[in-house]
């Protein structure tokens, strides 16, 4: 699994942050299960 990833996104709303976090903890949460890790 690569460490990084590229996303090409448009939004009507000024909430990219707000998408991206969620997009971030999605990814966070399948890599440390995948890994074994945990918080």
């Amino acid at each position: 699994m690569s460490n990084h990833y590229h996303l090409l996104l448009e939004t009507p709303k000024a909430n990219l942050s707000r998408i991206m976090r969620h997009v971030n903890g999605i990814y966070t949460q399948r890599y440390n299960h995948m890994r074994g890790t945990k918080k």
